[in-house]
Order: structure tokens, then sequence, then C-alpha cells
């Protein structure tokens, strides 16, 4: 089967249900656009560049008269579209209709169509079908009391089978086979409800052109054997991880080519199924909090840099670039990604494990005259290893010592586990330095230290 990308598998089942909707007489009058609300939760709204995409889709294929509306103003994407919309991450249905929040948006927008793709964070919660409707038969009275010839396009929802959920996936199923027999028995001749079929087809692994792993480095031994059969013959993978890769000496060119890195791929799974052909590199510049189950809160930071493992310009990794910059963030192309991975580990080597031990802010610890000779010794440490390995550092260890004294009260993200009871990623911050420097015989009295208290820590944590 010819490769499809699933933003066209839902854009196209989108446009083709609101052309329907749109020819029907009474929607709306020659002199006055077509209102349609895009209503849902995260998958909507944050930022939704799925209404950017069937907004231009809708406007090429001659339906011009038409206002997309909400209370929620545009959240990027970088292409012209009208952005409003009712996408609130987080939400669930139940709490929508619950809480009477639909009645306030639908008097500020008056839609003529709402889109409706919600019950994803109900799923996550474990909320029944019959829960989840109930909510939806409440939120179409609601939309029917604003406008008697309401349109209503129910999404089945696009398929989640998240490692943390292990019975999202058929919740999902059990929801969407339940929405066809509702919608028939709601449904009227002046305020129909179409069915708009999300889910079938949709493969966000296979159809993909490129795969970003933003779980922690201690995750992916588990993850690679699910992710690497359903991958596309051509499927990039862009690991957005901190710490030295799985992949680090494949094509690296060194007198350590190909030296796999038992503390961050212990038995070799990860390089089984998720081969170096489909790697590229990326250092995560971001800071982000997990608010609660699918919401990130986004602190700062918009840079992600990308880079072939051999240094090479690619067509995959400009065209990846490009849609990353299209979307609002940086995305430089590095020819020697590695030199950036380091410049970026220089701090967490350091800052990461020196936190989860003592429970202090960065500021803190490059401030305390005691623990900034400690991380400077550090980071010496670290930096010597990466020279060893050729790499050429841009920022000098003193340089990065008081840039995490502008920081100011910022926990690292290994602080954040500590004080939250998750498994450390120790191995790919820390170990990693350390195996590395055992291969090239160089001692870390201070990283050796620190790496045997943190393990322990992490142990503890872990329940071992």
């Amino acid at each position: 089967m010819p490769k499809r990308s699933v933003l066209v598998i839902v854009l196209a089942a989108l446009a083709v249900a609101l052309a329907l909707v749109m020819v029907r007489p009474g929607v709306s009058s020659a002199a006055t656009p077509v209102r349609i609300m895009p209503l849902g939760d995260s998958i909507t709204g944050s930022p939704g560049c799925w209404r950017a995409l069937l907004w231009n889709r809708l406007q090429s294929t001659g339906l011009t008269d038409i206002d997309f509306v909400g209370t929620l103003p545009p959240q990027g994407c970088g292409i012209a579209h009208d952005g409003d919309n009712e996408g609130h991450g987080g939400f669930l249905a139940t709490n929508i209709a619950n809480q009477n929040l639909l009645p306030g948006w639908l008097s500020a927008t008056r839609p003529d169509v709402v889109l409706v793709h919600l019950g994803t964070n109900d799923v996550w919660n474990n909320r029944s079908p019959q829960e989840i409707l109930a909510a939806f038969t409440t939120l179409v009275s609601q939309m029917r009391a604003s406008n008697a010839n309401m349109r209503i396009l129910v999404a089945q929802i696009i398929p989640m089978n998240p490692s943390n959920c292990p019975d999202c996936g058929n919740r999902v199923v059990a929801f969407n086979n339940a929405i066809p027999g509702w919608a028939a028995g709601l449904s009227t001749a002046q305020s129909p409800i179409y069915v708009v079929d999300q889910w079938t087809g949709f493969d966000v692994v296979a159809d993909a052109d490129a795969v970003i792993l933003t779980l922690k480095a201690h995750h992916l031994t588990e993850m690679a054997p699910r992710l690497g059969p359903r991958l596309g013959p051509e499927t990039a993978v862009v690991p957005a991880q901190n710490g030295i890769p799985w992949w680090y000496f494949e094509r690296h060119g060194g007198p350590l080519e190909g030296t796999r890195l038992r503390t961050v791929d212990p038995d070799g799974t990860i390089a089984r199924h998720l081969e170096a052909r489909r790697v590229i590199g990326c250092v995560v510049y971001p800071a982000t909090t997990l608010a609660a189950p699918g919401v990130v809160e986004h602190v700062e930071g918009t840079r992600l840099s990308l880079g072939e493992l051999d240094g090479k310009p690619t067509d995959r990794c400009r065209a990846l670039a490009a849609a990353l910059i299209k979307g609002g963030l940086k995305a430089p192309i590095r020819p020697r990604i590695r030199d950036e991975i380091w410049l970026k580990l220089l701090g967490n080597v350091c800052f990461n494990p020196l936190s989860a031990l003592t429970r202090a802010t960065m500021a803190q610890i490059a401030t305390d005259p005691e623990m900034r000779a400690v991380a400077r010794a550090i980071m010496e440490e670290a930096e010597a290893v990466a020279r060893a390995l050729g790499v050429e550092l841009a920022i000098g260890v003193e340089q990065r010592l008081t840039g995490a004294e502008k920081v100011g009260a910022h926990k690292t993200s290994m602080l954040q586990d500590v004080e939250s009871g998750r498994p450390l990623e120790v191995e790919a911050l820390v170990g990693a330095v350390v195996e590395i420097a055992d291969l090239l015989r160089q001692p870390l009295p201070h990283l050796r230290t620190v790496y045997a208290s943190v393990r322990l820590l992490d142990r503890s944590l872990r329940g071992a």
C-alpha cells in the first residue's frame, strides 16, 4: 500500500464531512459565513495544526465562505489560517458537561457547525463509553439550545496506546464502537449528527516520515521492540533524549566505531530494533513539565538541533528541520551533532545528579562555594572525556557555571523525578560517561563517586 500521511486521512474525512454539511440548506446565507467551532482537547488546540491544514484544504476546494470560531486564539503552526478554536488541553468531555462550560463558549461564538474530537482524556481517566456518551448527549442539547439547526460532526477518536496505560487502546475501541449507535439515536433532520471515522487507517507510526522519541532514555529498552516492527521502510527515528544515546558510536569514525555502550543499551535490544540508519541525531533545549497525563507545560526554549550521524547533509534532515521551523521551533542542522550532545551533557552530568542528591536548584549549586567547586571538578572530568573523543566544545566550564547561576531556582529533571518518586535517568546522563572513560582509561574520581551515589538513590526509588 502506498505510504500515506496520517494527516491526509484525518483531513480527507473531515473535509468530506464538512462539505456535506455546508451544502445543506439553512446552514448559512450567502452573506454570512458558516461559523465552525473546533471543539476538543489538546489534539484540537495545542497547537492543533490539523485545523490549519483543514482550513487551507477547504479554501483550496472552494469552500471559502467559512469562519472558524472559538474563545481560544491560534496557537502557532506557522501556517496562515483562521485559528480560533475551543481546544482545551487536558479537558475531559465529562467535566465540560458536568461543569456547564460549553454554553458560555457557544454564546460567545455562535457556531453553525461544531467539530467534536473529545473523549481521549476521558478514556485515559477510565471513564466508560456510557459516561462519555452521556456527557456528549448533554453537550448536544446545549448546542441545539444555542442553535436549533446546529450541524454536529463527532469523531471516532484517533488511536492511543501509551506504555503507561496498557488498557487505553481497548478503551478507545470500545468508545468508538459505541459512537455510531449513540449518534443515530440522537440525530435529527433539523440538527443532524455526522460520525467521522478518525480511527480506521490511522497508524501514527507506519505512516510517519519521522518518529520523535520524547520518553526518557531508560524507557527505550522496553519501547524499542514494540516500535521497531511498526516503522515504515524509510521512517526516520529522532531520539529527543538527554545524555549519551545508544547510537553514539555508529558512523562515528573514531577508534571506538561500532562500540555498544552497555550502560544505555545493556543487551543490544535498542540497536536491534531501531537501526542506526534510521537515526537523526537531536539535542533538545525546551524546558517542560508534565502537568497531567497528556498535558505538557512548556516553560521556555524552542530549539531542537538536528544532525545526521555522519554529519552529511540529507534531504530527510532538511525536510524535518523545515517542518519544525514551520511549526514555530528553531531547528538548526549541525554537521557535528555529537559536539552539541556533549555541550549540553556537561551541564546534565553535573547538575542533575548533584541536585538529586542535595535537593538543591541549579543556582544554589552554582553559587555555594563548596558545591561550585565540586560541580567544576565534575565538568572538567567530563570535558576531558569529550576532548579525548575529538569533541570540540564551544563553551568552557566556567561559562556553564555562570550560566547556571542565571537560570535561578530551576529544578533539574532528575530532581523533579526524585520529588515525584520516579526512576532516574542515571545511565544516559552519568553512567555512559563513566563507561566511555573506562574505555579510554581515564580517571574520574569525582564523577565516579557521584555516579555510585545517585545510582543507589535510583535503586531505592525503584524499590530495588
